[in-house]
């Protein structure tokens, strides 16, 4: 399989780090609303969800955090029948948790940026996991939500 340095997730968190940076330094820091106790809660409970599916994404498949030209089986058990990218959707609901506790300008344009990448970056990774796993790829895709999981029946 081709490498891709796209693929690479050390360049997936360089780029969000930087972007972070530069919101925060260049960003007046202002509230966008009060923070409130339900706000508090609220991040709670997205902590308790990142905990949840960052742990168990690592515990099933340790080969996750890894480029996609190195991951050797395609794994479909645990949180991954619930969410394709379990460790980036617990990024993304925990960094909207952070910003609904601390409603800042400057967070705001942060976790807007962390979603973008990585919203963009499980698109780069899916390609290549399509030209390594081909069909069952592709049917897995079908079947499993990218970062939020359905409603069970």
């Amino acid at each position: 399989m081709k490498k891709s340095i796209l693929s690479a997730p050390y360049i997936m968190w360089i780029i969000i780090l930087v972007g972070i940076f530069i919101e925060v330094y260049f960003l007046p820091r202002v509230f966008m609303f009060e923070p409130n106790t339900l706000a508090f809660v609220f991040f709670f409970f997205t902590f308790v969800y990142w905990m949840y599916f960052f742990i168990k994404a690592i515990t099933i498949n340790p080969e996750a955090p890894r480029r996609p030209e190195h991951i050797t089986e395609l794994v479909v058990t645990g949180v991954y029948q619930l969410v394709r990218h379990p460790m980036y959707s617990a990024d993304i609901i925990l960094a909207w948790g952070v910003f609904v506790a601390y409603p800042l300008i400057s967070v705001f344009f942060g976790v807007l940026w962390l979603t973008v990448v990585m919203v963009v970056w499980s698109y780069i990774e899916e390609v290549a996991l399509i030209r390594k796993f081909g069909d069952a790829y592709i049917s897995y895709q079908k079947k499993t939500p990218m970062f939020i999981p359905k409603k069970r029946k």
